[in-house]
């Protein structure tokens, strides 16, 4: 019924101010009607059964996805999880006890689709996600305390000198005199491979400890079976035709040509340890570790295998596979581990050791929230969030940013808007802008606003602005949050002003149709389990023409 002198249009919904200083065209009670600028005040549409659904477990939480065109529930519970399609048809959901242990009550769900990759993620918001300490299969890909000596060529009446040292700090040393040139056949005993079979004669002679052995191969002299191994070389050049590595090694130009498949050498950088780096010597068509030496091969960049590099699956967000037309598969997912580094040159991500809070996309990237934290995954590798080298610095590399404002904050959901990224906290919005291409170089999120939000639901964009619920005691509020183009600033404003005791309970969903203009929320208010609050909306550039609160009553609870 309407409290003004004049009934008007009455399409500005519900207004709970005093009659007398009502906006135009609001009225005191309105159910079960839609507000239409075209063609005014009409029934809500009619709904329709499509399939009773039987057999699911009570109290799941429901969320909705589309998958290769086709639309899904999702209804997730502790321990138990279902989907059923468009028509009602519950699908075949295959899980292993281990892929039920990770769904609990809070849960996220979110396709990743771009041209190259697809990937349908399923996120605990309430797990500690952390590494796996399990290192001893990446600990057996490598072989350490192997002591290199490589020749560079060799000069007449030097002598070329070899120090091995054990821990207990036994010297063994090798030695050579170069003859002076003026016999026949004296060049060739100057030569690379001549000086390194010398040296190898000279070490071999000796009564090294149990389990050493000297090799050589061309150019390089190998020691190995000693712990920790230290060398040191003299060949009356300064250094310059002798040089060694052992677990280390000063620069990449001193690794050696020939080394047992596996060989790991760390190689010290210019500025401490945050640019050091590994490499690993790979023998072509060899695949034993500790093996091969004297044979073709390369160094590789490698990373710390004796550091915890890989995820705990088990903690991260698994994996929906859609298997046929009426099967899924619930599981783990392969995410890539570190590859190449440490953690001084390529850290795991900051959500390691807290919650990831939501999933998302932006720019062809996978983007996550925990904590004050925002990290972002390699561009068009959504499980990769590791740099693909410690030396070298790509505009693809994962991009890490924390905001730098005051106070403790919790991030909780992502929401693309406007060619950018809000990310709102439990009482601060952020702003991530995306007006270019997004690197590590240029990312950076700055704190907008600062209003609380009620937690546990997702803002929903409607386009032009996103809608996020707050409390009011026992009931609810909607902001709208926005941008201007007048200014570069955001702000938010507060939708239910005229309503602050309409919406009962505390909002648990909002679904937003950006075709019909019309945003519907549901709540946990346990007397009203069947009941629809909706909101419509138009806007006309800057202005807003319509802005129209109503309720809908179901004939079932809505879940």
């Amino acid at each position: 019924m309407a409290d003004t002198s004049t009934l008007g249009s009455l399409l500005q919904g519900v207004s709970q101010q005093p009659p007398h200083i009502r906006g135009d065209g609001r009225n005191t009670l309105q159910e079960n009607i839609l507000s239409h600028t075209t063609r005014g005040l009409t029934s809500r549409p009619g709904t329709a059964v499509i399939q009773r659904i039987t057999g699911l477990p009570t109290d799941m939480q429901f969320s909705r996805f589309r998958l290769g065109g086709e639309v899904f529930q999702i209804g997730t519970k502790t321990g138990e999880i279902s989907i059923i399609n468009e028509q009602g048809v519950a699908q075949t959901v295959n899980a292993s006890p281990e892929a039920l242990a990770y769904v609990q009550d809070d849960m996220v769900v979110y396709v990743y689709d771009n041209k190259e990759t697809a990937a349908t993620f399923l996120l605990n918001r309430d797990m500690i996600t952390t590494m796996d300490t399990d290192t001893s299969a990446q600990e057996a890909d490598v072989v350490t305390d192997i002591g290199l000596i490589t020749s560079l060529g060799g000069l007449f009446s030097h002598t070329y000198t070899v120090h091995v040292e054990t821990d207990a700090g036994v010297v063994y040393t090798g030695t050579y005199e170069a003859p002076d040139g003026l016999t026949d056949g004296d060049a060739a005993k100057t030569t690379s491979d001549y000086i390194i079979s010398q040296l190898s004669i000279s070490l071999n002679a000796l009564t090294l400890p149990a389990g050493v052995t000297v090799s050589a191969a061309n150019s390089v002299l190998m020691i190995r079976g000693m712990t920790n191994i230290r060398i040191s070389t003299e060949d009356g050049s300064g250094g310059d035709t002798l040089v060694f590595q052992t677990n280390v090694s000063k620069s990449t130009e001193e690794l050696a040509n020939h080394a047992p498949h596996g060989t790991l050498v760390r190689v010290i950088g210019l500025d401490g340890t945050e640019d050091d780096f590994y490499m690993r010597f790979e023998v072509a068509e060899e695949d034993t570790v500790g093996n091969g030496f004297g044979s073709e091969g390369l160094w590789r960049e490698w990373f710390n295998p004796f550091e915890q590099t890989a995820f705990d699956a088990s903690t991260m967000p698994h994996s929906i596979t859609r298997e046929n037309d009426d099967s899924f598969t619930i599981a783990p997912v392969g995410w890539e581990q570190r590859r190449v580094g440490d953690n001084d040159t390529n850290p795991v991500p900051g959500f390691i050791g807290k919650a990831i809070r939501d999933v998302n996309g932006f720019q062809s990237r996978v983007v996550v929230v925990a904590g004050a934290v925002t990290n972002m995954a390699v561009t068009n590798e959504p499980f990769n969030f590791f740099k693909q080298s410690a030396v070298a610095e790509v505009d693809t590399d994962p991009i890490e940013i924390i905001s730098t404002a005051p106070g403790e904050f919790s991030l909780q959901y992502i929401v693309p808007f406007d060619r950018d990224l809000v990310i709102f906290g439990d009482e601060n919005q952020f702003h991530i802008a995306g007006g270019s291409g997004l690197t590590f170089r240029n990312a950076s999120m700055t704190q907008t606003t600062d209003y609380e939000m009620a937690k546990g639901t997702r803002p929903s964009s409607t386009g032009r602005t996103v809608l996020f619920p707050f409390s009011i005691g026992t009931y609810s509020g909607i902001k709208e949050f926005y941008s201007t183009n007048t200014v570069d600033a955001n702000s938010a404003v507060t939708i239910t002003e005229n309503i602050p005791e309409y919406i009962t309970g505390a909002v648990t969903d909002i679904q937003i149709s950006t075709n019909f203009n019309i945003a519907f929320i549901r709540t946990d208010d346990p007397d009203h389990g069947n009941r629809v609050w909706v909101y419509k909306y138009l806007w006309d550039g800057e202005n807003k023409l319509q802005s129209s609160w109503s309720l809908w009553d179901m004939s079932q609870d809505v879940v």
